[in-house]
């Protein structure tokens, strides 16, 4: 990934068309994809990379499988408070 990219303003309105705001995506995008070495960090087309990585953050949204930054913790949880609040809401099953 070049290291000045930035979402062209085509890039900018496919994760808005999507609900997501790209000046929020955009840099963890390319935090990652600065990160990545090797050949799993090369790719040929980075606009079709960008939209699917709009794409799984937009479907991750849906589910509940990432968080918006405010909402993350303000300090690190200890283990056993991230095992409560994983199994918050779980009936208790006699005998297991």
């Amino acid at each position: 990934m070049p290291a000045d990219w930035s979402p062209t303003d085509a890039d900018r309105a496919f994760a808005l068309d999507l609900g997501l705001n790209p000046t929020d995506v955009a840099p963890q995008f390319a935090d990652f994809w600065h990160a990545k070495a090797g050949a799993g960090g090369r790719k040929v087309d980075w606009p079709a990379t960008w939209r699917s990585w709009c794409r799984r953050e937009a479907d991750g949204r849906k589910t509940g499988l990432t968080l918006p930054n405010n909402t993350l913790p303000t300090k690190p949880q200890s283990r056993h408070e991230r095992v409560t609040e994983a199994w918050a809401g779980v009936p208790d099953m006699e005998g297991i």
